[in-house]
């Protein structure tokens, strides 16, 4: 059971790092929608999109964690 105490603690790390992603994505897709720049769309895709991305890694992760290690 102690053994498996690293998934969990890399899976809640990859929460975290989806959580900041999307905070500091959510900043400078501000920046760009109120100085109406042209690369906002590009913007929004590129930092959420990792956000999200991370957010479905760590989910998934945690489901074969607690579907086979469990």
């Amino acid at each position: 059971m102690g053994e498996h105490l690293y998934w969990e603690e890399g899976i809640k790390l990859l929460y975290v790092y989806s959580a900041v992603f999307s905070i500091i994505g959510t900043v400078k897709v501000y920046f760009h929608f109120v100085t109406d720049s042209d690369e906002t769309r590009g913007v929004v895709l590129k930092w959420y999109g990792m956000s999200f991305l991370l957010f479905t890694v760590a989910f998934c992760l945690s489901v074969i964690c607690d579907a086979f290690l469990k």
